[in-house]
C-alpha cells in the first residue's frame, strides 16, 4: 500500500509540473501576444524534463 502512494504521488506531482508549467507558457504566450506558443511548447517540454528528473531521482532512493 505505502509503494502505492509513492507512485500515485509522483504521477500528481508530474501532472501538476508538467500543466502548471503548460499553463503558465500559455499566459505569457498570450500577454505577450506572440503569434508562435514558443513559451508554452518550451516550458512544457522543460515540466517534462524536471518530472522525469524527479521520477529518477526518486527510484533511485
Amino acid at each position: 500500500m505505502n509503494s502505492y502512494l509513492k507512485y500515485a504521488g509522483l504521477g500528481f506531482q508530474m501532472l501538476v509540473t508538467i500543466g502548471g508549467l503548460s499553463y503558465l507558457g500559455h499566459y505569457l504566450d498570450k500577454k505577450w501576444e506572440l503569434s508562435t506558443p514558443w513559451l508554452t511548447i518550451s516550458l512544457a517540454l522543460f515540466g517534462v524534463i524536471a518530472s522525469m528528473y524527479q521520477v529518477i531521482k526518486s527510484l533511485n532512493k
